[in-house]
């Protein structure tokens, strides 16, 4: 059997056929390459957030544990809270009680601060009130302080405030009486129980004190370290409040300072008391 010879337009067909199938293998050599390093990116990526997540795992892990190990840590806390409460809590509270004493003494003379000094006159002064008890207040304030310090140095100035609470603290024989350092070089010294009589005894016996410390002032007309005091006194019946009763004590020692520094004043300069010392 005789093959027929193709006709024009199969040849021509089978040509086109030809060229298509030549420009496919030639797009599918050009873009392999491309699509290898899309394949290779992918890859690596993959290898990547396969790397993170078994470092996420690992970091996860430790937390894990680090928490297991709190727990442990929290439930043998607990347990010896349980066990010991009391005992802490009678530490916590000791240690509390030294932290607000700490709050109300002065930190470099060792005495009241101005928050003992508010405190303890408000209580007492009501104490007084309700027990129809006199009570008074010594005010005094360093002479020529300042002039201390310009000559000296605030180290000497430290140094004498120190002193002057010291004498404060000589003259306050009973527990009742609080020295406290006011503020700056001025101290007060709050006496329960006491008359005007028994405050200004005091008084005295504190200049006695100063003169007996013989702290040298050679910026003072005095020679010495001296005070100025004013003593107020908060009678039976007066009600006086802890406002009133500072104010008295202070503006006497206004005047004490006005008349010379030096001196003491007191009520009994225009109102001499009748009344005897309420103290030993």
């Amino acid at each position: 059997m005789q093959k027929q010879p193709l006709d024009n337009h199969a040849f021509s067909q089978m040509l086109q056929n030809m060229r298509d199938l030549e420009i496919e293998l030639t797009t599918a050599i050009e873009h392999g390459d491309a699509i290898e390093q899309q394949l290779d990116m992918l890859n690596q990526q993959l290898i990547s957030e396969i790397r993170q997540r078994e470092e996420t795992e690992k970091q996860l892990q430790s937390i894990l544990e680090l928490a297991r190990q709190q727990k442990e840590d929290l439930e043998i806390l607990v347990q010896s809270l349980a066990e010991h409460g009391d005992e802490v809590d009678m530490r916590w509270m000791a240690r509390y009680e030294d932290i607000e004493q700490l709050a109300r003494l002065d930190g470099l003379t060792q005495i009241g601060n101005r928050r003992l000094f508010n405190e303890y006159l408000a209580q007492e002064l009501a104490r007084c009130h309700r027990e129809a008890q006199p009570l008074s207040l010594i005010f005094c304030d360093i002479d020529h302080f300042k002039r201390f310090n310009d000559s000296l140095g605030h180290w000497e100035g430290d140094s004498a405030l120190i002193k002057v609470a010291q004498a404060l603290k000589s003259v306050c024989k009973r527990p009742a009486d609080k020295p406290m350092r006011y503020g700056g070089e001025e101290f007060a010294i709050i006496l329960p129980n006491t008359n005007l009589s028994g405050a200004e005894t005091i008084a005295g016996e504190l200049q006695q004190a100063m003169m007996a410390a013989e702290i040298p002032h050679t910026s003072s007309p005095f020679g010495l370290l001296t005070l100025s005091i004013g003593v107020a006194c908060a009678r039976p019946g007066e009600n006086l409040s802890s406002k009133m009763l500072v104010e008295q004590a202070d503006d006497h020692l206004y005047t004490a300072k006005n008349q010379g520094r030096n001196r003491i004043v007191s009520d009994s300069h225009t109102a001499p008391s009748t009344e005897t010392p309420s103290r030993p």
